[in-house]
This record gives C-alpha cells, structure tokens and sequence, in this order.
C-alpha cells in the first residue's frame, strides 16, 4: 500500500509540470531586410534639400547572414545644379543580436549602429535619419 501511495505521489507531483519557465520568442535577424521608409517616407524619400543640394534615398538592403556578418546596400541620388549623379553605398562587417536588440558594426569606420528588431521589421537611427526596413519574404 505504502508503495502504490508513493507511485500516486510521483505521478501527481510529475502532472504539475516542472519551475521552469518558456523563453519569450525572440525573433532572428539573420535573413535578407528591404528599406521601407527613412523617416517615415517610403524611397524614394529626399533626406536633404537646399536651394543647390537635393539627396534621395532610391531603394537599400540589408543582409544579416547566420555567421554574423552583414552587408548594407543603398542607392541614392544626388542633384546639384543640373547635374544628377546616381550613387550606390553601402558596408559589410559583423553584427550581435541580444534579445530584440542588433549591434551592427562597421570595421571601415569603428561604428556600431544599434537597431531593434520584431518579427517582420528591424529600424535604427543613423546620422540623424531614422530607417525602417521589413524581412524579406523567401
């Protein structure tokens, strides 16, 4: 009798389940991102604009890759005067992901810029301007 109460015993005990507690659902960064706006506008968006100077932001990606490397990629044009020149920019380097938050570094300049990222969208301030970006769809 004894032995049958502690085999009920350890079964209840073992139906309640353990102290252990369910990560929150972080989301990954790693994968290919689209800019969708800068400063709330969507591309092409004019992030500067003098009487002698326009810059437009045309369109840009953002490719964190699972070893932690990324590379950045925009066009823009640049119209002073009558002349326009078309422009493409960009970096590659490393980045880290703790929770929603991605550290990315560039090497060529010693910089990090650190954006957040949800499901579906990942946005971070840099030099002044805000950018949005979604995940791309595979």
């Amino acid at each position: 009798m004894a032995t049958l109460a502690a085999a009920a015993t350890l079964v209840v005990m073992a139906a309640c389940g353990s102290d252990s507690t369910t990560a929150p659902n972080t989301p990954t960064a790693a994968g290919n991102w689209t800019l969708q706006s800068v400063d709330g506008k969507a591309p092409p968006d004019t992030v500067i604009h003098t009487s002698t100077l326009t810059v437009e932001f045309l369109d840009g990606t953002l490719a964190l890759n699972e070893d932690m490397s990324y590379k950045l990629f925009f066009h823009s044009r640049t119209t002073q005067g009558d002349s326009v020149t078309a422009d493409s920019s960009g970096s590659t380097g490393t980045y880290t992901q703790s929770g929603n938050t991605v550290t990315i570094h560039n090497p060529a300049n010693n910089g990090n810029v650190v954006a957040t990222v949800a499901s579906s969208s990942l946005s971070f301030v840099d030099n002044g301007l805000t950018f949005m970006f979604t995940k791309s769809t595979p």
